[in-house]
């Protein structure tokens, strides 16, 4: 399970990212599909929002959202995007190069 404080990157090669809130049991259609169906879309299966920040930043920096991502597999609900859990030996060194 996911938690504040836990870092993650993306299949899509972005992060790592620390997560700063997380937003469980979600069924909000993908936002393109809501937009094509002029509101109308189908609810999506339960999923996760994440709100993160890259471990460099400070407060005041960007937040990135990380959206509909199912917390058991890790998986999206929309696409094959996939968000992988990165150990603090991966932020050390990270943070060395």
């Amino acid at each position: 399970m996911l938690h504040e404080g836990m870092y993650v990157r993306t299949s899509y090669n972005t992060g790592p990212y620390r997560i700063t809130h997380i937003t469980r049991g979600c069924t909000c259609p993908k936002h393109l599909d809501e937009i094509n169906n002029h509101g109308n879309a189908q609810p999506s299966a339960p999923h996760t929002h994440i709100m993160a920040k890259r471990p460099s930043d400070t407060p005041r920096h960007h937040t990135y959202h990380l959206n509909g991502f199912d917390e058991e597999t890790l998986c999206s609900v929309w696409s094959s995007d996939r968000l992988y859990v990165v150990s603090q030996r991966e932020i050390d060194l990270f943070h060395s190069t």
